[in-house]
C-alpha cells in the first residue's frame, strides 16, 4: 500500500500522496564523525525548487485535514465566545494622561488612544480623546503587521513607534506629534524591540541588529536634525543588548546580556551626550542583574548560576557599587523582577508551583501580596507613572479569565480593577492537580494538570486523552495564564498538562543549569517521565498523550518522541527548532552565536557535538512506527528557520513509518506567527480538532 493509500485508509481523505522531496547525499566531518544530512539541499527556502515543495507541502496538508473542518468550525466558534468581551481595554494612568486601546465593533484592528485623566475622579475627562496610534491604518492591506516600539516621550508630546509588515522582527523606527496626528519626516530602518526617550523628548536610543538577528549597537538619534551617533557596540557575538528608560524616566540603561551573565551600562537621560557607566559588577559567569531607580537609588537585583537571588540599593550616579543589602541570598523564592517607584518597590516572585508579588513600601515594610484564589499566573503590567501610589497587576490561571487589580502600599488592601468577560464559560467546573514525577537521577518534577472536575461518588468519564505542553530552555518560566485556545479540548472531556522540565526556570536552584548545553537529554527524559506520571496518575491508557511545544520546547518533545514514539499519539510542533546540529554548526544563522551559550558550540567543541548529536530531533529519526505529527512554521522566521521543519518532516516521511506526518508554512508571518487574531483562533481550533483525531474521538 502506498504512503498515500494508508494516509487515505486511516484519516478518510482522498488517495493522495505527500510531496516529493527526495534525499540527496551531503556529508560533513565535525571532530572526526561524518553527519549525513540529505535534506541540506532544503535550506534556501526562496530557491523555485524548495519554495516549490513548501507550497506543495501546504496544499498537502489542507487536503488531508479537510474532513476535520466542521470539527474546528465548532471549536472555533468555542474560542471566539470564550475570547474575553470587551472594546476597550483597562485604562492606565501615566502623568496628566489614561492610555488605552480600543477596537470597533466586529473589528481586529487596535486604535491605541488616550484621554485626560479627572485627578479627582481618576476617570476619563470627556470629549479628550486622542488617538495616539491608529494600527487599522498602518495595517490595511498588509497580510502581516506587528509593533516593536511603542514609546511615549515623558512630555507625553511625540510617540515612537515600530512596525514590521513582514514577519522577520526588523522594524522601520517612525515618530509622530501625539496632538498634532502628524508624522515627523525622521525614519530609521532595521531596528529591533526596545527603546528610551531623554529626559527632554529631544533625543531616542534605539538597537540595530547585526546580520544574524543580535542586537548589537544602541544609536541615539536626535530628532531635530536626524543625525545618529553609536552609543554603545557590544563585539562579544555571544551577547546582545538591550535599551530601556527607568520608571523615574532619570536613566537609559543599556543591558548586555546572554544566555550566561551580563552586565548594565547607564547614561543619564538629563544628560544624553555623555558616556554610559557601569551599574553594579561588570559581568559574571552565571549571573543576571536588572535595575530600577528611585529617589537617588539604583535597585539591583542579582540571581546567580545557582538560582539564589540578592537585592541591594546604591546612590545613583557614577560609579554605582552596591551599598546596602536589602535581601541577601534568598534560595526558596526566586525574585524575577524589581520595579522601582517613588514610594515604594516592586518585586515580581517565584516558587515552584507558585508565581507571586512582593512590596516594599516607604517605610521599608515587605509584603507578600494575598492573590486571588486559583491564581497560577500573575505579571505586574499598567504601571507606567514612576508616582503612582497604586501596585497594578494581572491574575489568572489556566481556566479563570484574567482579574486586574491594584494594591495601596498605604493601606494594605487590594481592590478589583477589572475583570475579563467570558460568556458561558464556567471555571467551576475544572481542577487543577499538582503532580509530580521522577526523573532517571529521581529527581522530582513538577506536572501541573487541568481537568474538568470529578463529581462526588461518581465515577468518572474516561478521559478522551491528554495534551501535555513542554518548554524547558533557556531558564523559562512556562505561563500557567488563561488561553481560550485551550479551552475547547478541555470542554470536551480532554486533559491539559504542562511539563516543569530542567532547563526551564521552574525548578529549585540550578533548574536551568540541569538541562542546558551537555546536560540537554535531561530535558528530555524528564519530558518522557511526565508522560509516564500523566498517564499512570490520571488513569489513560498508554499512548493517549499529544505532545505540544513550540520553539525550544518543539526540540524536547520531538526528541523524545524519537525516544519512545509509542508513548504519543501526535505530535504537534509550531515554528520548532529541530535541526541544532545544523544551525549550530553554522556561524552565520539566525542568533546561532547567541544560542551556543545555551545547546553548547558543536563547531568549536567535540563533547558538545557529540552531546547535541545524540538527542537532535532531525539527526535520530529512525524507521520505528511514528505517531501523526503536525508542524507549523513559518517562512520569514528570523529565530528558527522554516527549513528545519521542512527537512525534519521530509526526513519523517522518508524514514520513518506511521504518520501522517504534515507541514504548514505561513508564507507572510515570523517565529511569533500570524498577527491576524481570527487567523490564530483558526489555527488554535484545526489544532484542537487534530489532537481529537488523533486522539481517535473523531471520525
Amino acid at each position: 500500500m502506498s504512503e498515500g493509500a494508508r494516509v487515505a485508509a486511516t484519516w478518510r481523505v482522498a488517495d493522495v500522496d505527500p510531496p516529493a522531496a527526495p534525499p540527496r547525499e551531503h556529508l560533513a566531518r565535525h571532530h572526526g564523525q561524518t553527519r549525513s544530512d540529505p535534506w541540506q539541499w532544503m535550506e534556501d527556502l526562496f530557491t523555485p525548487e524548495v519554495f516549490a515543495v513548501v507550497q506543495a507541502n501546504n496544499a498537502y496538508t489542507t487536503a488531508i485535514l479537510e474532513p476535520l473542518e466542521s470539527t474546528a468550525a465548532d471549536a472555533e466558534a468555542q474560542i471566539r465566545s470564550w475570547t474575553p468581551q470587551g472594546t476597550r481595554s483597562v485604562p492606565v494612568a501615566k502623568g496628566q494622561w489614561l492610555y488605552y486601546s480600543r477596537t470597533a465593533d466586529g473589528s481586529a484592528a487596535v486604535l491605541r488612544c488616550r484621554s485626560l485623566v479627572d485627578p479627582d475622579s481618576g476617570e476619563a475627562v470627556p470629549q479628550t480623546e486622542q488617538v495616539v496610534l491608529d494600527e487599522a491604518a498602518l495595517s490595511a492591506g498588509q497580510p502581516h503587521f506587528a509593533l516593536g516600539v511603542y514609546d511615549v516621550s515623558p512630555d507625553g508630546r511625540l510617540l515612537a513607534y515600530a512596525v514590521d509588515l513582514v514577519g522577520d522582527e526588523r522594524f522601520h523606527l517612525r515618530f509622530r506629534d501625539v496632538a498634532a496626528g502628524s508624522e515627523l519626516p525622521v525614519q530609521v530602518d532595521g531596528v529591533t524591540y526596545g527603546g528610551a526617550w531623554d529626559a527632554a523628548g529631544e533625543h531616542y536610543f534605539h538597537l540595530v541588529t547585526d546580520a544574524t538577528g543580535r542586537a548589537f549597537q544602541v544609536w541615539r538619534l536626535t530628532l531635530a536634525t536626524g543625525e545618529r551617533t553609536l552609543v554603545y557596540e557590544e563585539p562579544d557575538e555571544s551577547s546582545w543588548l538591550t535599551v530601556d528608560l527607568s520608571r523615574s524616566e532619570r536613566y537609559v540603561f543599556i543591558e548586555s546580556d546572554s544566555h550566561v551573565g551580563n552586565q548594565i551600562s547607564v547614561i543619564d537621560a538629563l544628560a544624553p551626550r555623555s558616556e554610559p557607566f557601569l551599574l553594579g559588577p561588570a559581568r559574571r559567569a552565571g549571573t543576571h542583574l536588572q535595575a530600577d531607580h528611585r529617589e537617588g537609588q539604583f535597585w539591583i537585583l542579582a540571581n546567580s548560576g545557582d538560582e539564589t537571588s540578592r537585592l541591594w540599593h546604591c546612590p545613583a550616579g557614577a560609579p554605582a557599587e552596591p551599598t546596602e543589602v536589602v535581601f541577601g541570598d534568598a534560595r526558596e523564592t526566586k525574585l524575577l523582577t524589581v520595579d522601582a517607584f517613588a514610594g515604594h518597590v516592586v518585586l515580581q516572585t517565584y516558587s515552584p508551583g507558585h508565581r507571586g508579588i512582593r512590596v516594599i513600601d516607604a517605610d521599608n515594610v515587605v509584603t507578600d501580596l494575598a492573590l486571588p484564589a486559583a491564581t497560577t499566573w500573575v505579571s505586574v503590567n499598567g504601571n507606567p507613572d514612576h508616582h503612582s501610589r497604586l501596585v497594578r497587576f494581572t491574575a489568572s490561571s489556566v481556566v479563570c479569565p484574567p482579574i486586574t487589580a491594584a494594591y495601596d502600599p498605604h493601606s494594605r488592601s487590594t481592590d478589583i480593577v477589572d475583570r475579563a468577560v467570558v460568556p458561558g464559560w464556567d471555571p467551576a467546573r475544572y481542577e487543577q492537580l499538582d503532580l509530580v514525577a521522577h526523573g532517571r537521577d529521581g529527581t522530582a518534577v513538577a506536572l501541573t494538570v487541568v481537568r474538568q472536575r470529578r463529581s462526588a461518588g461518581a465515577p468518572p468519564p474516561p478521559p478522551p486523552g491528554a495534551v501535555l505542553e513542554v518548554y524547558g530552555a533557556y531558564g523559562a518560566v512556562v505561563p500557567l495564564d488563561f488561553d481560550p485556545a485551550r479551552l475547547p479540548f478541555l470542554d470536551r472531556g480532554g486533559i491539559y498538562a504542562f511539563a516543569h522540565v530542567r532547563g526551564g526556570g521552574e525548578g529549585p536552584p540550578g533548574w536551568h543549569e540541569a538541562g542546558r548545553g551537555e546536560h540537554k537529554a535531561t530535558s528530555v527524559n524528564d519530558y518522557l517521565a511526565c508522560v509516564e506520571a500523566l498517564v499512570r496518575t490520571c488513569d489513560l491508557p498508554p499512548g493517549r498523550v499529544v505532545a505540544s511545544a513550540a520553539s525550544a520546547g518543539a526540540l524536547v518533545a520531538a526528541a523524545a518522541c524519537n525516544t519512545s514514539p509509542e508513548s504519543f499519539a501526535g505530535l504537534v510542533l509550531d515554528v520548532p527548532f529541530l535541526d541544532p546540529l545544523g544551525t549550530l554548526l553554522d556561524s552565520e544563522a539566525a542568533l546561532t552565536t547567541v544560542d551556543r551559550a545555551e545547546w553548547g558550540n558543536p563547531l568549536a567543541d567535540a563533547r558538545a557535538y557529540a552531546a547535541i548529536s545524540a538527542y537532535a530531533p532531525y539527526d535520530n529519526i529512525s524507521s520505528r512506527e511514528y505517531p501523526p505529527v503536525l508542524v507549523f512554521a513559518a517562512l520569514n522566521d528570523s529565530r528558527v528557520g522554516a527549513h528545519e521543519a521542512l527537512k525534519y518532516v521530509s526526513r519523517l516521511r522518508e524514514q520513518a513509518h506511521g504518520g501522517p506526518f504534515l507541514l504548514s508554512t505561513d508564507l507572510s508571518a515570523g517565529h511569533g506567527g500570524s498577527t491576524d487574531r481570527d487567523a490564530r483562533k483558526r489555527k488554535a481550533a484545526l489544532v484542537c480538532a487534530w489532537a481529537l483525531k488523533a486522539l481517535h474521538q473523531v471520525p
